[in-house]
């Protein structure tokens, strides 16, 4: 992975500054709502593998769609058949794989497909069958699983929810072929929504959304197996769609960047999952063996601790992932070398010549 995510600590004469960082994103994680799971893709050694295997299963898990974590690493399922959103919590470390209840139809779900955070940590869910969007507040770092109807103009049937760098709210109307979109202005989000892309901008039943790095929106045509993509130019977002692919689509549902720009899109109908370049290059297929994929994420950044203990005249460092190396550098700026051997816990002697550590991922 080229993207050195990591955390510094630098020691000098006894002082200690512990600089916190984020590990990168590592897992793809696929619902399959046919048979009920959670299917992950795991990286390794900086690959993202192909062979995938069961995060979780029913239950709890009743047609399970989009997924969604929020930036303590928790992951969320909407659960389409009881109408219900599923958490898997995060801790120490670990994504647990046995969830609970977040949300049920008693807090207003009808059948939730889309599921997408804002930046200040509130959950909106697509409602399909009810036509409405429901937020789930967050008040001082809690998410309230009692939800409020955030919108219900101009939706028919939504699927997919995505926001952008500005904060403004897409939605996916499967039924009318039809993009919502809610504006983000003065620091509110607008409950009014307005069309902003319907089927003469090339858009035919459509499911998936997702934003690149560069404030583009890509569309998953279910209907009409292709990938459309709405340019952003000019500070603004072109609602003329043009069609970024169509090879090797066969009802493409969710969508999901990589950190390196690659698309991966969710082959519904033939249960494959298929890997595009940023260019629109058919990569051909990542996977074949998740039954009736629908939306897909990637594991998103999450706390990588670097530990500090002082003993005696020894600085001693733990952490938790095996899957990052313990590196060190006379200078914040490098150059950064793997200590031979080193395995947390490590012992540091103190000599009082400055020293910098980072993990890195191996």
């Amino acid at each position: 992975m080229k993207n050195i995510l990591r955390q510094i600590v630098l020691v000098i004469a006894g002082l200690f500054i512990l600089l916190p960082v984020r590990a990168p994103a590592q897992n793809l994680f696929v619902a399959a709502a046919v048979n009920n799971t959670i299917v992950t893709f795991a990286y390794t050694g900086g690959v993202l593998g192909t062979n995938g295997a069961v995060f979780a299963s029913y239950p709890g898990l009743d047609g399970p769609e989009g997924l969604a974590f929020d930036s303590g690493g928790n992951l969320y399922v909407a659960s389409v058949f009881n109408s219900t959103i599923v958490k898997f919590v995060y801790t120490g470390g670990v994504l647990s794989t046995n969830g609970a209840v977040f949300a049920s139809s008693s807090s207003g779900l009808y059948s939730p497909y889309g599921l997408a955070f804002d930046s200040t940590g509130n959950l909106y869910a697509a409602n399909y069958l009810s036509n409405t969007i429901e937020k789930f507040t967050d008040t001082g770092g809690i998410l309230s699983s009692n939800g409020t109807t955030f919108a219900s103009s101009g939706l028919s049937n939504p699927t997919g929810l995505a926001f952008d760098s500005s904060g403004n709210l897409y939605a996916a109307n499967a039924n009318s072929s039809t993009i919502e979109e809610f504006a983000y202005s003065g620091g509110t989000l607008n409950k009014d929504g307005t069309i902003f892309a319907g089927s003469s901008s090339g858009l035919n039943t459509p499911l998936g959304l997702a934003f690149d790095g560069s404030n583009n929106l890509y569309v998953a045509n279910f209907v009409g197996n292709t990938i459309e993509e709405f340019a952003f130019n000019g500070g603004m977002l072109n609602a003329n769609g043009t069609t970024f692919a169509s090879s090797g689509l066969n009802n493409p549902a969710g969508l999901a960047f990589d950190s390196s720009g690659n698309l991966y899109v969710a082959n519904n109908f033939n249960a494959t999952i298929e890997k595009f370049s940023s260019t629109g290059n058919d990569l051909d297929s990542f996977a074949a063996t998740v039954s009736k994929p629908t939306f897909l994420a990637f594991q998103p950044p999450f706390p990588m601790p670097l530990y500090l203990q002082l003993t005696g005249t020894n600085l001693v460092l733990t952490w938790t992932n095996a899957l990052f190396n313990l590196q060190a550098a006379p200078a914040v700026a490098g150059s950064y070398t793997n200590i031979p051997g080193a395995i947390s816990p490590y012992t540091n002697a103190i000599t009082g010549s400055q020293q910098f550590f980072r993990l890195q991922a191996n």
